[in-house]
């Protein structure tokens, strides 16, 4: 059970003080121009009663001018330039104005209210629904549905709110792009979700990474603390939600954390494998095609670290090494992808008939 959600407090109420002020203005000022276009006063002794009646205005309003221990009224900010200046107009446009607030208070919500109901988490709504086969890329039925673009560009405004509030919820690297076009939106609400969306996942980031440093400061040694640091940079540096610079400064923290994490447990591959791919999305294709081959002669390798490799020398164009891993690897027997066969055909042409095809994997 949760407990109860706090009474709505929406914008605060005018004070009855500059309710009657501004009635009282309106009044006397209205009067007053009567008298004088009709002749009663003169126009000297007109300006005169105006000037005082500006005075009262003024001592009456003065305290809610500024926090004296009282709220601040804005319509008190107003009332009296515009009744100085622009006499029973002013005082008269003021109480309309006053009026107008009055009537859209009984019915607006707080900024706080507004704000949780972006990321409603409460219930479990047709849309969530969806997003949970989508997940699972499947109906209820079995076949496809649209993709969370397709959602965002041809959704109701409620369905692109509920999607950005679980995406914010349960980000994932995958959604970058949904994100990013929803700042696009041509829709305010949709733009302002997004963008606070991406602000509480860099709030998560930033929370995760202090308790991340913390564990892994706190236990000298533990692999599990330095990798899940290490991932964790990793993962941020490739959401697709950072500038050049911090991304760089991302993977250069994943990999210090990889290297300490691989110095606790070489027999790890998958972090040697890691370490390549870092590498090469730095542009430093000449060590990540070094560290691989070190890895390869001490005897540690995988298919995934080939496939890094295979990478490192088509980008630094040692074509004869790339023509010889990619003969070894057709020639290994191992089941491959059918998209990684065929790229390796094209390097091995009569090794392609040995190639072993095996479903594509995710």
């Amino acid at each position: 059970m949760t407990a109860a959600a706090a009474p709505s407090v929406g914008p605060p109420a005018e004070p009855l003080r500059i309710w009657a002020a501004t009635g009282l203005a309106t009044v006397a000022e209205w009067l007053l121009f009567a008298a004088v276009a009709g002749g009663t006063v003169g126009p000297a002794e007109g300006t005169a009663l105006h000037v005082a009646l500006v005075g009262v205005v003024a001592a009456v309003v003065q305290p809610w001018r500024r926090d004296g221990g009282r709220s601040r009224s804005r319509y008190a900010l107003l009332l009296l330039p515009a009744v100085a200046l622009m006499g029973p107009f002013g005082a008269g446009g003021i109480l309309l104005s006053l009026v107008a607030y009055a009537a859209m208070r009984r019915r607006a919500t707080s900024f706080e209210d507004w704000y949780l109901s972006l990321f409603d988490q409460a219930g479990e709504t047709d849309v969530e629904r969806l997003y949970e086969r989508i997940v699972a890329g499947r109906t209820a039925g079995g076949g496809d549905v649209a993709s969370f673009a397709d959602i965002l560009r041809t959704g109701t405004l409620a369905q692109k709110q509920a999607l950005l509030a679980l995406l914010a919820r349960d980000f994932k690297p995958q959604f970058a792009p949904i994100l990013l076009a929803a700042l696009k939106d041509p829709t305010p609400v949709v733009r302002v979700q997004a963008a606070s969306a991406v602000v509480a996942i860099e709030t998560q980031f930033t929370d995760a990474t202090i308790a991340l440093k913390k564990a892994a400061d706190a236990a000298a040694g533990d692999f599990a603390a330095v990798h899940a640091l290490g991932r964790h940079y990793d993962d941020y540096a490739y959401s697709g939600l950072l500038d050049r610079e911090r991304a760089r400064e991302c993977r250069a923290e994943a990999l210090g954390s990889y290297r300490a994490a691989l110095a606790l447990r070489p027999d790890r591959l998958d972090l040697r494998a890691r370490i390549a791919r870092l590498l090469l999305r730095d542009d430093r294709a000449e060590e990540a095609a070094d560290w691989l081959s070190r890895c390869r002669a001490e005897g540690y390798r995988t298919a995934e670290m080939d496939d890094w490799l295979l990478e490192c020398f088509y980008r630094l164009r040692r074509w004869d090494d790339l023509r010889d891993l990619a003969a070894e690897r057709a020639a290994s027997g191992e089941p491959l992808p059918a998209p990684v066969a065929e790229a390796l055909a094209l390097w091995r042409p009569q090794a392609a008939a040995s190639v072993v095809e095996a479903p594509a994997r995710g």
